[in-house]
C-alpha cells in the first residue's frame, strides 16, 4: 500500500491535507485517537447511504443492505487478512467485548481478568459479570510504570495466571487506553492459551494503526475501531470470532435470525441505520490513495516523536518510561509540569481538557498516571509541529 509520487504531489500532508477533512478551522486537533475525524470525500458517502436509505427504507432494509453488508464485511476482511466468514460488523469495539464476555458461561468460582490499564469502559463490563452472576471473580492485574520490556509484562502475566487458575477469559488490550503502550499480544495470547484461558483482545486503537493479520494472530476473539485510524464515521467497527467459538457467540440484541447462524444473527438487530458501517469502503479507498500504513506512520510517527521530544525538553519533564518496542506509532505521553489551578487527579484532568478546548481552542487529552499527569499526544496527517508547540505555550502559561 506504498504511495506514488505522484499521489503526495497531489495533496501533501498538513496543512493541505487538513482542508480535506471535516474540521473546524480555528481549533486545533490533537486528539484524533479519541473520536477520529473523517475526510470530506467520506463523509459525502456516509450521506449518499443515508440519502438512500431514506428515499426507499423499505427497498434499504429488505434489499440493498444485505449486498452492504456483504461488501463490507468482504473488505474490512481484507484489510485486516480475516476469513469473511470469522468477522461481523460491530458498532465499536466497548460493544465488541461486551459481546464476546457476556456470551460465554461462566460459572461461580470462574474469573474474568483486565489489568490496571483497561479502558474504564471495559473495567466496569467486567465488574458488571461480577455483580450479576454469583460467584464470578473480577481479576485486575496490576501493571505500573516504568515498564522495562516486553518480557517483564509477559511475566507478569505467567505469574498472574498461574495464581489465579479460576480465570476462564482475560481481556488484552493491544494498544492500552489511554495509556497508549503496545502490548506484546502474541506472546500473550500464547501464555492464555498454556493456561486454557480464553484470550479476548481490545484493539480499539489498533486497525490502520498498527499492521494486522488475524488469522496468524490466531486470538479467540478480537475486536477493533474503523473509526480512529481508518477514517470511518463513528460507529464502525468489526469483531473477530475464532472459527472454534462461533456457535459460542451471540449479538447482544436477540432479534429475527436467532440461531440462524453467526452472519445472520448479527446482521439484523433491529431497525439500525448501518451507513458508517458501509462507509468503510470509501474510507478505505482514501486510506490507500494517499499512501497506506507505511506512508501514513512515516509522517505521524515522526511527527509524534518531534513533538514528546519538543515538550518533554521545553516542559523539563519525561516521557511515559516504556521500552521503544512497546510505543505506538502515532500517540505518546508526555508528563505536564506542575500547574497553577490543577491537581493530577483525574477531575482535574477533565477540567484541563475542557479548559483547552473552550478558551483556547485546543483538543488534546490529559490522564493522571501514578500521581503524575500526562498529555497524551495523538499525531494524523493533518497535523503539523506548530500545533504542538501552541500545546507547548499553554502549558507553559498554566504552570505554577
Amino acid at each position: 500500500m506504498l504511495g506514488t509520487k505522484e499521489t503526495m504531489e497531489k495533496t501533501p500532508f498538513g496543512l493541505a491535507m487538513r482542508k480535506k477533512f471535516l474540521l473546524d478551522e480555528e481549533t486545533i486537533f490533537l486528539n484524533h485517537a479519541s473520536y477520529g475525524s473523517i475526510p470530506k470525500e467520506v463523509a459525502d458517502a456516509h450521506n449518499r447511504y443515508r440519502a438512500e436509505l431514506l428515499s426507499c427504507p423499505d427497498l434499504w432494509f429488505r434489499v440493498n443492505s444485505v449486498e452492504h453488508e456483504k461488501v463490507t464485511r468482504s473488505k474490512v476482511a481484507e484489510f485486516v487478512n480475516a476469513k469473511t466468514e470469522n468477522l461481523v460488523l460491530v458498532t465499536n469495539a466497548t460493544i465488541g467485548v461486551n459481546t464476546v464476555l457476556k456470551s460465554i458461561t461462566l460459572k461461580p468460582g470462574d474469573g474474568v481478568m483486565g489489568t490496571s490499564l483497561t479502558y474504564p469502559a471495559i473495567t466496569n463490563t467486567c465488574q458488571h459479570l461480577s455483580d450479576k452472576l454469583p460467584g464470578v471473580e473480577a481479576h485486575f492485574m496490576k501493571i505500573t510504570f516504568p515498564i522495562k520490556s516486553e518480557d517483564e509484562i509477559v511475566e507478569m502475566y505467567s505469574d498472574y495466571l498461574a495464581a489465579n487458575p479460576n480465570i476462564k477469559i482475560a481481556v488484552i488490550d493491544h494498544i492500552t487506553s489511554p495509556t497508549s503502550v503496545l502490548m506484546p499480544i502474541r506472546r500473550l495470547i500464547d501464555l492464555c492459551r498454556k493456561h486454557n484461558v480464553l484470550s479476548m483482545i481490545d484493539g480499539a486503537h489498533t486497525p490502520g494503526h498498527v499492521p494486522l493479520n488475524l488469522e496468524e494472530i490466531d486470538a479467540d476473539f478480537y475486536t477493533g475501531n474503523l473509526h480512529k485510524w481508518i477514517y470511518t464515521p463513528n460507529s464502525c467497527a468489526f469483531l473477530w470470532i475464532n472459527r472454534k467459538h462461533h456457535d459460542l457467540i451471540e449479538p447482544l440484541v436477540t432479534s429475527f435470525d436467532y440461531k440462524q447462524g453467526l452472519q445472520k444473527s448479527f446482521f439484523i438487530q433491529g431497525t439500525q441505520d448501518k451507513s458508517a458501517y458501509y462507509s468503510f469502503c470509501e474510507a478505505y479507498s482514501f486510506y490507500k490513495s494517499i499512501g497506506g500504513m507505511e506512508t501514513i506512520l512515516s509522517y505521524t510517527s515522526t511527527l509524534a516523536t518531534e513533538a514528546a521530544l519538543m515538550l518533554k525538553n521545553a516542559w523539563h519533564t519525561s516521557l511515559l518510561e516504556i521500552p521503544a518496542s512497546m510505543e505506538t506509532p502515532n500517540m505518546r505521553l508526555v508528563k505536564v509540569p506542575p500547574l497553577k489551578d490543577f491537581t493530577t487527579s483525574l477531575d482535574d484532568s477533565l477540567k484541563l481538557t475542557l479548559q483547552l478546548l473552550t478558551e483556547y481552542k485546543l483538543v488534546s487529552i490529559f490522564v493522571p498516571v501514578q500521581d503524575d499527569l500526562y498529555v497524551r499526544l495523538s499525531s494524523q496527517i493533518y497535523n503539523v509541529i506548530g500545533e504542538y508547540e501552541r500545546l507547548r505555550d499553554i502549558i507553559l502559561k498554566l504552570k505554577a
